[in-house]
């Protein structure tokens, strides 16, 4: 029986059965050639191949089910699953029969579809077996087509042609070069009532901007609020769409200016604009334009002049303006009547960028990110410092303020402030990097005699692990107005006595920024991703 077991061989196996029947079956007559009557051998062979799999599946089953894992209730196994990303999902499910049965037997968990086509592949059948999965009603559907294969037209037929849009939430869509617009324009041309976010992008931005249809989705998805295109551009004039509230223009080279002017006219109730783009050289401002406040405006790049010079003009009050660069330093200080907040924020000291975001008491926020390290010092330390003067809450890093002491920042007039927070962090302590540290040595904690601050933060940022600090370095440090210290994710070492009676020191749980994490948790969404980490890749 041990030399049957390797089927996996199958001529072997024909050839060892086909001895065997010679051997035992005297009734039958062969020749040199082989057996005159083939087909009790093939019967012979096929009844032997049934038994050793049924036997090695019986005993698989019975393996199998003394696992500890197996002994898990479905709704167990049905919770982990609902955890997993759809790629995993769809391996946890190929590992044995109980588990697929289980995993396939609610539907919700597949409704969120990820696929990559990578390669040549049946790539139909894997859509209908995606789609068969949650019977039809996708939440959401993320496709790639890394590779310009034949099929393209089957799949993007398959999912048009059905009643998938009908049910989606949310639908990604990314292309490589070389697909023709005629196979993916109808899945942007059937109805979808219930959508509500759309992506389309190419995979490298080296491509040609391919061109969305004129009429998306046959002008019917009324719940559609936001578009993101990447690399992707937009007919001109574009479809009517009251309904959409943001609108992203993402790892572009040249600024669409036509574009954005399209996107503007189509979208009366726009309230988030996003434009990233290497490059932003055009002066060119559309017949009867006339610009209106946008919200949220966020630009990758800025020039004074130009439709977007525009929309930053009337965008004035009750905004947030986020431009990553900037050849303007001057720019988040300007258009304030009185400036209230200011955060310096920066993730690695060697790096020599940061990110410098300005309230005013008008609620207006801009700041601009990857903003040269030593620039930002200079800005603090030239005349514009005085516009800061009557701030009431100051964020920044260590080396920042440790800079800032050894300029004049601090030597004119009292600064007086509600809040002073100052970020720290264990990786920024262990690397060595060009900036001085505060609270590493006796120099750069001397104390500002002339800054008033009743509450003063340390608190550690981008790292959940305490920081521990010195309580004799902190104390010589601190302001003499200071009342109360408030301590996030940072540690106190050493006599207690050292800290003045005065001051009340307190620990902050969770870590909290005195109300501020919208800004100190700034991170900019200035790139769409495909999900490849949860994808199917075919």
């Amino acid at each position: 029986m041990a030399s049957l077991i390797p089927i996996a061989r199958p001529r072997e196996f024909e050839d060892l059965a086909l001895a065997f029947a010679k051997r035992v079956s005297s009734d039958m007559v062969h020749d040199s050639n082989g057996v005159l009557y083939s087909f009790k051998v093939t019967l012979l062979f096929a009844s032997m191949r049934d038994a050793l799999t049924s036997a090695m599946n019986d005993f698989a089953r019975e393996r199998n089910a003394r696992l500890p894992v197996n002994k898990l209730p479905p709704e167990v196994l049905l919770l982990v699953g609902s955890f997993l990303p759809y790629g995993a999902l769809d391996a946890a499910a190929q590992t044995c029969r109980r588990w697929c049965t289980i995993l396939r037997s609610d539907a919700s968990l597949w409704a969120d579809i990820v696929l990559d086509f990578d390669g040549p592949g049946s790539w139909r059948s894997t859509t209908q077996n995606a789609l068969e999965r949650c019977h039809g009603k996708p939440r959401s559907l993320d496709i790639r087509f890394s590779f310009s294969w034949y099929e393209i037209s089957a799949v993007c037929a398959l999912i048009s042609e059905s009643s998938t849009m009908q049910h989606l939430d949310h639908f990604g869509l990314w292309l490589c070069k070389g697909i023709a617009e005629k196979y993916w324009h109808p899945l942007l041309t059937s109805p979808a009532p219930a959508l509500r976010t759309l992506l389309v992008g190419t995979i490298s931005n080296d491509i040609p901007p391919p061109l969305l249809p004129a009429n998306l989705f046959a002008g019917n998805c009324p719940k559609l609020y936001s578009i993101w295109l990447s690399n992707v551009l937009v007919t001109n004039p574009l479809t009517p769409m009251p309904q959409v509230l943001d609108f992203a223009f993402l790892d572009f080279q040249d600024a669409p200016i036509t574009e954005v002017s399209a996107v503007l006219d189509a979208c009366p109730n726009l309230v988030s604009l996003t434009v990233d783009a290497s490059e932003s050289c055009s002066d060119y401002i559309p017949p009867l334009f006339v610009p209106r406040p946008i919200p949220f405006l966020r630009l990758g790049f800025w020039v004074p002049y130009g439709i977007l010079h525009e929309l930053v003009q009337a965008s004035s009050s009750n905004c947030e303006l986020r431009i990553r660069k900037s050849g303007i330093v001057q720019l988040p200080l300007t258009g304030f009547r009185r400036i209230e907040r200011v955060h310096v924020l920066f993730d690695d000291a060697g790096a020599g960028t940061a990110s410098l975001i300005v309230q005013g008491d008008d609620n207006c926020v801009k700041s601009v990110e990857e903003m040269s390290f030593r620039k930002l010092v200079d800005l603090f330390s030239d005349g514009s410092a005085l516009r800061l003067c009557n701030m009431t809450h100051l964020s920044l890093p260590d080396s920042m303020w440790a800079i800032l002491l050894s300029t004049t920042f601090l030597d004119g007039d009292v600064v007086c402030l509600q809040s002073l927070t100052v970020g720290l962090s264990n990786k920024l302590l262990e690397l060595p990097g060009p900036f001085p540290r505060l609270f590493t040595s006796s120099e750069h904690s001397t104390r500002a005699n002339n800054i008033r601050v009743p509450i003063v933060r340390l608190s550690a940022w981008g790292s959940s692990d305490p920081v521990d600090l010195s309580i004799e370095a902190v104390a010589a440090w601190l302001p003499t107005s200071t009342t109360r210290l408030l301590l996030s994710g940072v540690n106190l070492t050493g006599s207690k006595s050292a800290m003045p009676d005065s001051i009340i020191v307190e620990k902050e749980f969770p870590w909290s920024s005195g109300g501020n994490e919208r800004y100190l948790q700034w991170r900019p969404a200035w790139y769409a991703e495909f999900p490849r980490s949860e994808a199917l890749v075919v």
